[in-house]
């Protein structure tokens, strides 16, 4: 086999560059960072562990709803999308971390032009990792109506419902997650984890920084929100629930000693 010429690595080096070399690499842009190399090794091994119980866990839940055909209610369809998501997650993503950090090198093609191009895979893990936050925003949203609203949740989460906003979660999640294919942004290399991810350092065109605030908005901010939002109230819910108990248990006790003391009294 005729080995790879390498080439020394430029400021200005990018993917988005039209005269990628197709015959060399850049090897010190495909490297992993110098001052966890030693460590890769180890986190690789920790990551296929990961793999593991990742793959196995989330396919022995979606088989396991399959079989016993959990898929009428709403709160198994979202986590019925969220095993899915975890799944492929560990399908399309992990692979390239634990090979990354085997080899300490992102070994995926033999010129930039072909590591560039298998770099837009990393577009893959903004779409399921950001459908995955909005799936567990959604399942907090469903248990906090299930809670506050006992006698509408039947006719206000329907499956029908459930699975027309996952799919509005899917295409809004694609479609805010392509821009950066075409220019908005740059999807390279991370030398600090060992997969491709999709950056914004160093933008200053006007409709770029748009576009990544209002990725920032609908694919993180307002998930996380619905989640503190939600989750925060539930726990308060909680809280007040318990106290009440609390003060019926010692109201309850005091009525039980005051009845016991009466019995004693007509006994004497």
């Amino acid at each position: 086999k005729v080995p790879v010429p390498l080439m020394n690595a430029s400021s200005d080096f990018s993917c988005l560059n039209g005269d990628l070399s197709r015959n060399s690499i850049t090897l010190e842009q495909w490297q992993m960072h110098e001052t966890i190399q030693d460590g890769a090794p180890a986190i690789a091994a920790v990551m296929i562990l990961f793999l593991l119980v990742a793959f196995t866990s989330n396919a022995f839940i979606l088989v396991s709803m399959l079989w016993q055909g959990l898929l009428h209610q709403p709160a198994h369809i979202l986590l019925f999308n969220l095993a899915i998501t975890d799944l492929l997650v560990s399908i399309t993503i992990m692979p390239f971390t634990i090979t990354s950090g085997i080899t300490r090198e992102f070994v995926f093609g033999e010129s930039d032009y072909v590591r560039c191009k298998v770099c837009q895979t990393g577009m893959i893990f903004t779409v399921l990792s950001s459908v995955s936050l909005h799936t567990l925003a959604l399942l907090s949203l469903d248990r906090f109506l299930f809670i506050f609203l006992p006698f509408h949740y039947k006719k206000l989460v329907t499956a029908k419902r459930v699975a027309v906003m996952l799919l509005a979660v899917w295409v809004l999640c694609i479609v805010l997650s392509v821009p950066p294919l075409f220019g908005f942004g740059e999807i390279k290399f991370a030398t600090s984890v060992g997969n491709c991810f999709v950056s914004f350092f160093g933008e200053t065109h006007l409709t770029k920084n748009i576009y990544y605030i209002l990725l920032i908005l609908l694919e993180a901010l307002i998930p996380v929100i619905v989640l503190i939002v939600t989750n925060v109230w539930l726990l308060c819910l909680m809280r007040r629930h318990f106290a009440h108990v609390l003060r019926a248990r010692k109201s309850l006790t005091a009525a039980e000693k005051a009845e016991r003391r009466k019995s004693i009294r007509e006994k004497v």
